[in-house]
């Protein structure tokens, strides 16, 4: 199994744990972490743990030069399209940096495309009475596992061009929920 997320110097916080997490969880699986601005001493100390790093972007021809909020969240579709497209037969779990496994699973599911953990059961009581959490919807993507199926690809593939292709007020979260509502079997 690979783990990958994204990481720049503020969010480097968050990672010495994911790594012992992982490592204590997940003993034969792999990280890999997409760097989107960390320094030098951060990506060393990384490497001596045994994480592959891997300086990224948010899209080809925008390197990430500060750390920043960016709603559109570029960077995640096109590291995990990376992910995909490198090593198609693992199961792929795409984390956000700050979120930190604290539960062994076994494995991906057998036949799963993509699987989505959903909004917090607290937020789903008050969808309507927050217009934000009903809008980006009942997915959160800050935990996104792949299977091992071809299709896997397809469903990356048209998230990130969906995503690169909407508005500024747009998120990953929401295109990713609007496309897998639009999904058979959903």
């Amino acid at each position: 199994m690979l783990f990958i997320t994204a990481s720049d110097t503020g969010f480097y916080f968050f990672l010495p744990y994911m790594v012992g997490q992982i490592e204590r969880l997940f003993p034969k699986a792999r990280l890999i972490v997409y760097d989107l601005g960390m320094t030098e001493q951060e990506t060393l100390q990384l490497n001596e743990w045994g994480v592959e790093v891997k300086k990224w972007h948010i899209e080809p021809g925008y390197p990430v030069e500060k750390p920043n909020y960016f709603p559109l969240a570029l960077h995640k579709t096109s590291m995990i399209l990376d992910a995909l497209e490198l090593h198609p037969n693992e199961g792929v779990v795409c984390l956000d940096a700050d979120a930190i496994p604290n539960k062994r699973f076994f494995s991906i599911p057998t036949g799963c495309d993509v699987a989505v953990t959903m909004v917090d059961q607290e937020a789903l009581t008050i969808l309507d009475s927050k217009p934000e959490i009903k809008y980006n919807g009942i997915f959160n993507t800050g935990v996104v596992m792949f299977g091992r199926s071809k299709r896997r690809l397809a469903f990356a593939s048209e998230w990130s061009d969906r995503l690169s292709t909407s508005g500024a007020i747009e998120s990953d979260q929401r295109i990713a929920w609007l496309l897998l509502e639009e999904m058979e079997g959903f």
